[in-house]
């Protein structure tokens, strides 16, 4: 049967138990007993520890001689803030120690900390600020001298933690006789993962010793003790002996948080024992969080520089898709630039139209391997690798930085970034690799800390540099703005697709028009010229009055064309307003549709007309469907009859044209000036329902008013009411014409 295999993440370090001997640490629950103490803690009042367990603090406080005073401000700030930790100088047996107060897990904890005499005096807040100031672009490492200023360790170095949860040395100050660690990587094990979570919240720890005496916790508790707040606690023996391989004696480390998370580790080693008391290791915090926030104001910087020339290529593209139509073409001008602002090699743009390759970028085949592999990984909007492969790599260049942003889905426009597979040589402290080793009697494996930290180096392949959380930003904002051009693109298109629909709907409109109203006058002729060939020696007086007919008909006919051509080639139609007779055009359109319609018998009653304000041939195209219409349906009738009359009113004309014709379907009254509209009773006569929503959209050129009175068998009145005013008198008015 295997042996279990004790993996570092599942050591339980904050529960370890012991403390270090430079301190002692009591704890108390809510009422106010001990339950907890260092086995030490008798070496400062001469008795044995274990005779305070259980102790009030009442006692305790008079055993120990403290300050009544302090607990009180404590509890007084603990109301407030449950994570408020009080720290203050007390002497004990003639030393000093700081003395901290910290509440836990429903526990309250006291602890006490020498202070170290020896310490250097160079402390001064102001001198560390000044020379972390002017380091520049040098932050980091003037960061580990300040450090080693204040400690005076034989090194200091910054260990950043990477995206694959490994560590790198990226700055360090050490003693001129040690071994540079810079660029150094360290296997992720080093630091587990329970330590990590640990180092997040407690960000200050130091060993003393590494082969000091440690003392346990006397307790009245069955559960470890929580020590993860304790700044004496001990080191695990794991740790402790990883230090012990490192050839050290003293360590200290110091979070590097950023955001709340765990961005770094301030690690300090040094040769022989050293203390390092609390007032060192609350100005080394204060350092490393002044650098923290002198860092992000230097990265902010960074950025907003780098947002001005995003800016500057946005407002450049815009410009250009602003005045080009054909996207591809600006991006394809455009792609240095795109290329230089995410320090790509290579641009590929996904269009509609096929694909564009830019710059060290894949050939075309290659590209769409890596376009299809991409697509079944992920159908995010935005992708990036650094590491990307091939399952099967048949390509001599490879391209393992690839970033994808998708513009459309449908049609598919996507733009593709590359960057070239760059050679890594990694240098790493020691073999990363740990092999299991025995404990004594063989009953758990654990993996033993490293015995070697010289130099171990590797080759790492299929690599690319890794894409910057600003450049992936920068591609997002490309994707909003190529997006935003094609729908203005798209919505353009629509625009003139409307528009043609519009067009084609006028030059129906159009032919549709002439073929209707030029069937009077087309008849006139034709009944003028069948008479003249079937008729011989007509009178002179007789063939003048004929040819004067045809004559006005051509007429009425060319400026009826002329008309409708001008309402069909424009929106905007010119014409001024006149005032009009209509009586000689409704005397010829009533004759001209009896003989059309067959209507020899039709009963014709004319009342007063009067005189409309109105354009002429728009008003004979109005009366001339009107009429031709009463005519029409009334003709099959036993007696057809047509009656038009008009009168005034204080501002308007009012017509009235009445027939006693099939009437109209109530149901259908509303939407007769419908085009192509035809009533459900009129099969038998010809016609294509067109000539109502002409009479309509006349009437609505020249502001006037029409409605039907109808019953189904009856006949139906038309009343068209004109203004009998001018709209604007003696000007030119352009009025919305969309025949």
């Amino acid at each position: 049967m295997g042996k279990a295999w004790l993996q570092c993440e599942d050591e339980p370090i904050h529960l370890c138990g012991q403390i270090q001997g430079f301190g002692y640490l009591v704890v108390f629950d809510y009422a106010l007993q001990c339950i907890a103490i260092s086995d030490n803690f008798g070496d400062w009042l001469n008795l044995s520890a274990g005779d305070l367990l259980g102790s009030p603090l009442n006692d305790f406080w008079t055993i120990s001689k403290l300050d009544p005073a302090t607990l009180s401000t404590f509890f007084s700030k603990f109301e407030e803030d449950p994570l408020y930790r009080q720290v203050s100088e007390i002497k004990i047996n003639e030393r000093d120690f700081h003395w901290s107060i910290y509440q836990l897990e429903h526990k309250i904890y006291f602890e006490f900390e020498q202070i170290n005499t020896r310490k250097s005096s160079n402390t001064k807040l102001y001198s560390h600020a000044r020379h972390l100031d002017a380091a520049g672009d040098e932050l980091w490492f003037a960061l580990c001298s300040s450090i080693s200023t204040v400690i005076n360790f034989d090194r200091v170095m910054l260990y950043k933690f990477m995206d694959d949860g490994s560590g790198q040395v990226i700055a360090e100050k050490t003693a001129p006789d040690m071994t540079s660690l810079l660029g150094y990587k360290y296997p992720e094990s080093d630091i587990p993962k329970q330590a990590r979570e640990l180092y997040t919240h407690f960000i200050a720890r130091h060993t003393v010793d590494v082969d000091a005496p440690t003392y346990s916790l006397l307790s009245k508790e069955t559960d470890p003790l929580d020590l993860s707040k304790s700044s004496i606690r001990a080191l695990s023996p794991t740790h402790l002996q990883y230090l012990r391989h490192a050839q050290v004696r003293a360590s200290a480390s110091f979070s590097v948080l950023m955001d709340g998370q765990l961005w770094g580790l301030i690690t300090c080693q040094h040769r022989n024992p050293k203390m390092v008391d609390l007032a060192q290791r609350h100005l080394c915090v204060f350092l490393a969080q002044y650098a923290v926030n002198r860092h992000l104001a230097h990265q902010r910087e960074i950025d907003l520089q780098y947002n001005k020339k995003i800016k500057s290529l946005e407002l450049e593209l815009k410009e250009k898709l602003l005045v080009n139509r054909k996207i591809l073409e600006v991006l394809a001008d455009s792609a240095p630039s795109l290329c230089n602002m995410v320090s790509a090699q290579g641009l590929a743009i996904q269009h509609p139209d096929g694909v564009y390759l830019y710059g060290e970028s894949p050939i075309l085949q290659h590209f769409r391997e890596i376009q299809f592999a991409i697509n079944q990984r992920s159908q995010k909007e935005l992708l990036a690798y650094h590491n990307f492969t091939l399952a099967d790599q048949a390509y001599e260049e490879t391209f393992p930085g690839v970033a994808k942003v998708v513009i459309l889905r449908e049609p598919k426009f996507s733009l593709y970034w590359f960057r070239k597979e760059i050679e890594i040589e990694e240098t790493w402290a020691g073999n990363p690799k740990k092999t299991p080793v025995d404990k004594p009697r063989g009953k758990v494996q654990y993996p033993s800390p490293r015995t070697s930290f010289e130099a171990w180096k590797r080759k790492v392949k299929g690599h690319a540099t890794p894409w910057k959380k600003r450049e992936l930003l920068f591609m997002r904002r490309m994707r909003y703005i190529v997006q935003d051009a094609v729908m203005k693109r798209v919505s353009e298109i629509q625009e003139l697709n409307e528009r043609l629909v519009e067009v084609n709907n006028t030059l129906d409109t159009y032919s549709y028009t002439l073929s209707h109203d030029l069937k009077n006058p087309l008849s006139s002729i034709k009944l003028a010229a069948q008479v003249i060939q079937q008729r011989d020696n007509l009178p002179q007086e007789f063939l003048k009055k004929v040819s004067t007919n045809i004559l006005e008909a051509v007429d009425l006919m060319t400026n009826m064309m002329q008309r409708v051509f001008e309402f069909s080639k424009a929106k905007t139609f010119d014409f001024e307003y006149d005032t009009i007779h209509p009586e000689p055009f409704i005397y010829k359109i009533i004759a001209e549709s009896k003989e059309r319609y067959y209507c020899p018998d039709l009963d014709v009653q004319i009342g007063q007309l009067h005189p409309i304000v109105g354009e002429k041939t728009l008003l004979y195209q109005l009366f001339l469907n009107v009429l031709a219409n009463a005519v029409k349906y009334s003709s099959k009738t036993e007696y057809p009859q047509v009656c038009i009359n008009s009168h005034f009113t204080k501002d308007d004309v009012i017509y009235r044209i009445t027939d006693n014709g099939i009437g109209i379907p109530a149901d259908e009254v509303e939407n007769i000036f419908e085009i192509f509209k035809r009533m459900s009773n009129s099969s038998g006569f010809e016609g294509s329902g067109i000539g109502l929503s002409i009479v309509k959209r006349i009437a609505d050129r020249l502001h006037a008013e029409i409605k039907i009175e109808s019953e189904l068998g009856q006949g139906s009145t038309f009343i068209i009411k004109f203004k009998n005013h001018l709209v604007k008198e003696s000007t030119l008015l352009s009025q919305n014409m969309s025949f």
